[in-house]
């Protein structure tokens, strides 16, 4: 975007922010506006007034919120305030005594490129000179941010070099936080989905501490919402399929935004279906069932759903028309589905990463190969630092080293739901996109102008970051 409408939209960004932070301070211990907040600060973390850091701080440790959304303000606000020294053993004495900047570090991953490589200075002189014993503190915080991003931060032969000298000592965790235990990869029906199923059990994707508490509803509630021609009649004790879930992150979602229905979530990796029932029982959800099931065999599950959601996986299978009939095979005439897939039009950018990673896709995969992809790319790409993946190496293992990808043009989801028989109930968008949108297309409140969306997918950056996510229904 050219910098004279960035600047516009920041400043739109500010005044959004700004109002919504008002609103939080007159009830803080309203969900629905800590929710808003979070969710603007996710959209346009550069926008954040660094006079709000006692609050942010505050949030962050804040039981009801899933912390890394507010990672990308708070680096943001370090950035305005100027608060990152410029040298690295100035950086160890103030990193040692801000609390604020530790919390960042210990809560969840640095995704901005200017705070990682300050950081990665940092710790590169703490090894080096061997003064990690003197700031404890640091050397925590850096410890807790290499468990997050599973050690994707970059290592010179140097620093090599000294950590096989001393692999005993502590600072190697900052470096290289210890392998998981992985599970046995069971048999699956076809080459594939055996690959597939690997990569997410070798990585599951993503990881997460805890999940967003969200104003309670039903999923009637939530559809009628979705405006004229929406299905009326569904139950509030709805059957709701996560078709895909992963690490469970999207199934606690919708647990806790619709506590009556029984969500029943299925995936093919079994060490990320083990790390959501771990999550999700950390956080008391008790209304799902995990199940190792493939998409395709979705049918075994011997019943109809009254909702099926389907994010980030049609656009990883052989045929996503053929695993899109399925799901839509096992949703009840009335029932509704939310559907998010890649946006062909950005997903260009990273098929020039890959081709830029070439030989390194040739390699056995490891966490030196992932490494050196960073490495590349933040030299000859640097743009595909935007993507909020790029910062830990199971982000980077899906966003660029993944086995199959086959993403979607509008074109191509309307084509789909008009062979599958199905309603187009309108795109989604989070709280700051959703409001310029509804500014710039006061006339399409539901988002249903497919022509508005179409020149919308061509924006860099993209309002859905790079995602398309919609509704539709089965007509009853």
């Amino acid at each position: 975007m050219p910098a004279a409408p960035l600047r516009e939209s920041l400043d739109v960004a500010a005044r959004v922010q700004a109002a919504a932070w008002r609103a939080f301070a007159t009830a803080p211990d309203d969900i629905e506006a800590r929710q808003r907040l979070i969710e603007l600060l996710q959209d346009a973390p550069d926008a954040i007034d660094p006079a709000h850091e006692p609050a942010l701080h505050a949030l962050l440790g804040d039981a009801s919120v899933d912390p890394q959304t507010l990672v990308p303000a708070g680096w943001a606000l370090l950035d305005k305030a100027g608060r990152v020294p410029a040298t690295p053993e100035a950086a160890a004495a103030w990193l040692e005594g801000d609390a604020f900047a530790r919390d960042l570090l210990a809560a969840g991953f640095v995704a901005t490129l200017a705070p990682e490589q300050a950081l990665t200075a940092l710790r590169r002189w703490l090894l080096l000179s061997g003064r990690w014993r003197d700031y404890p503190a640091a050397l925590a915080a850096l410890i807790a941010q290499a468990d997050h991003n599973g050690g994707a931060w970059l290592i010179d032969a140097e620093e090599q070099a000294r950590l096989d000298a001393e692999p005993t000592a502590s600072i190697v965790r900052a470096y290289l936080p210890p392998p998981p235990a992985l599970p046995d990869t069971p048999a699956y029906a076809t080459p594939l989905t055996s690959m597939v199923a690997a990569h997410y059990i070798l990585r599951p994707y993503p990881a997460w501490r805890r999940p967003m508490v969200v104003v309670p509803s039903t999923l009637p509630a939530m559809v009628a919402k979705l405006g004229p021609g929406a299905p009326t009649g569904l139950p509030v004790a709805a059957d709701i399929l996560i078709a895909g879930c992963g690490t469970g992150r999207e199934a606690a979602h919708w647990a806790l935004r619709c506590p009556d229905a029984q969500i029943t979530a299925i995936d093919i990796s079994p060490a990320s279906l083990a790390f959501a029932a771990e999550r999700c029982a950390a956080a008391g959800i008790g209304n799902i069932t995990f199940r190792r099931l493939d998409l395709h065999g979705v049918a075994a599950l011997g019943r109809q759903f009254d909702a099926v959601v389907c994010s980030g996986v049609l656009h990883h299978l052989a045929d996503p028309e053929r695993g899109w009939a399925a799901i839509t095979g096992v949703l009840k005439p009335g029932g509704v589905m939310s559907l998010m897939v890649y946006s062909a039009y950005v997903r260009l950018r990273i098929m020039r990463a890959r081709h830029l990673l070439a030989d390194l896709h040739a390699l056995p995969l490891s966490d030196a190969v992932l490494r050196a992809a960073r490495a590349r790319l933040m030299r000859d790409m640097p743009t595909i630092a935007g993507s909020f993946d790029f910062y830990t190496l199971t982000g980077v293992h899906d966003l660029l080293f993944h086995e199959q990808e086959d993403p979607f043009d509008i074109t191509r989801i309307m084509r789909g739901m008009e062979a599958l028989g199905l309603d187009f109930l309108g795109f989604r968008l989070s709280a700051g996109p959703r409001a310029r949108y509804r500014l710039e297309h006061p006339d399409d409140p539901y988002r249903r102008d497919v022509e508005a969306w179409r020149a919308l997918d061509r924006e860099r950056p993209h309002p859905g970051r790079g995602l398309h996510h919609w509704w539709c229904a089965k007509p009853a």
